[in-house]
């Protein structure tokens, strides 16, 4: 099953303190939006859901559309692949889990940092979801990790009554 992705992540370095992510809409943001308001399943949930199909790190996730059904799409990192399990944002249901190895001993060098950052991050992505829900007054609903290489933010994406808001927290302090 392949998903094509809704929106691409631009990094914005300005006046405010660190970087601050924006969406850059490749689909119908208004779209995106409402199944956000309309997803029954939690964010939060759905990472609860993926983790009993993955002994891996969570390090981020993915809302996508296929057919009209919206999945979050949840990476776990392992010692060795990459794990995505698909989870339905209306019924929980987790139609898909894929695997991928790293094709390289570089891949492998560079997500092993990045899991074991994660692994020993003050905050975890669940962690990181509820900081971000709580300052934008919204339900979470896709994740990324700002830079791969240093992995010490998270951006969450946080659709509030009228936008997507875009809040990066910090993984080695609760904000």
């Amino acid at each position: 099953m392949k998903l094509a992705p809704l929106t691409a992540l631009v990094l914005i370095c300005g006046m405010t303190a660190g970087c601050t992510a924006l969406t850059e809409p490749t689909n119908d943001t208004g779209a995106e939006l409402a199944a956000a308001h309309a997803a029954k399943v939690s964010l939060l949930d759905a990472v609860a859901t993926a983790k009993k199909h993955s002994d891996g790190t969570p390090a981020n996730v993915d809302f996508e559309e296929e057919n009209g059904i919206y999945y979050y799409e949840v990476r776990f990192l392992t010692f060795d692949r990459s794990e995505t399990v698909l989870v339905d944002s209306a019924t929980a249901e987790v139609p898909d889990v894929r695997s991928e190895h790293y094709a390289s001993k570089s891949l492998r060098a560079r997500f092993g940092n990045m899991r074991a950052t994660l692994k020993g991050a003050k905050v975890s992505l669940s962690g990181a979801i509820q900081i971000a829900q709580n300052k934008a007054g919204g339900a979470g609903f896709e994740t990324h990790i700002d830079d791969v290489d240093r992995p010490d933010h998270m951006i969450v994406e946080v659709a509030t009554a009228n936008a997507i808001e875009p809040v990066t927290v910090k993984l080695e302090s609760v904000e």
